[in-house]
C-alpha cells in the first residue's frame, strides 16, 4: 500500500477538525458501495451509502514475509439485498477495496482517500441469532490465488471436453516418457 498522504489530507489532519470513515467497495455484477459514516459519502464519482450495514472490519497486518493476508468484514444480514447477492451470484474472487476517508467539517472527503486494503472474497457465512443477523465475509490478499493453475491440460479428457471428436491427445501421457532431458 502507498505510504504517502496528499497535502490536502495532511492539512486537514493537522488542523484537528476532521472525522474519519471507512469506504467499502465490493465488485459484484453491480458494485456495492458502503460506508460506516452517518451519512452518504461521495468519493471518486461514487456514492457510498451509510444505512448502518457495515458492522465491523477486522484489522489487517503487514509483515515482511510472503504470506496470504486475510481479514473479515461483517455486514448486517437484515438487508436481504446482501444475502441475495451472495446466494445468487458467483462471489468467489470478487474484488474488495477498503479506503479510509478523512472528512472535513462539512462532511466531504478531503484529498484522496487512503487505500488500506485490497483483496478478493474467499468465502462467507451467514450468522442468524434470535435478535440479530449478520454476514461475515472472509477476504484474502491477491496472493491467495497465487498457486492456482489455470488453462487447459494436455491430456485426452481436457481435449475431449472442448472437442469431443478430437483424439489428438489420446497418447499424450505416454509420449512424455520418450523425451530425453539433459546430456545423452
Amino acid at each position: 500500500m502507498p505510504r504517502t498522504v496528499d497535502s490536502a489530507t495532511q492539512t486537514v489532519l493537522e488542523s484537528g477538525a476532521f472525522r474519519m470513515c471507512h469506504l467499502l467497495q465490493i465488485d459484484f455484477s453491480e458494485s456495492l458501495y458502503i460506508t460506516d459514516s452517518d451519512y452518504a459519502v461521495s468519493y471518486d464519482d461514487e456514492t457510498y451509502l451509510p444505512a448502518g450495514h457495515l458492522l465491523q472490519i477486522s484489522g489487517s497486518s503487514e509483515t515482511q514475509d510472503l504470506r496470504v493476508g486475510t481479514m473479515s468484514i461483517e455486514l448486517s444480514g437484515v438487508n436481504q439485498q446482501y444475502v441475495a447477492i451472495l446466494l445468487n451470484q458467483a462471489y468467489i474472487n470478487r474484488k474488495v477495496q477498503i479506503y479510509l476517508a478523512i472528512l472535513d467539517a462539512s462532511g466531504a472527503v478531503t484529498g484522496d482517500a487512503i487505500k488500506t486494503y485490497e483483496g478478493i472474497i474467499d468465502s462467507f457465512s451467514l450468522n442468524d441469532r434470535e435478535t440479530s443477523s449478520s454476514i461475515s465475509l472472509k477476504v484474502s490478499s491477491h496472493w491467495s490465488d497465487f498457486e492456482r493453475k489455470s488453462g487447459r491440460l494436455t491430456n485426452n479428457n481436457s481435449q475431449q471436453y472442448f472437442f469431443s471428436s478430437d483424439t489428438g491427445m489420446r497418447f499424450a501421457a505416454e509420449s512424455i516418457r520418450d523425451i530425453k532431458w539433459g546430456k545423452s
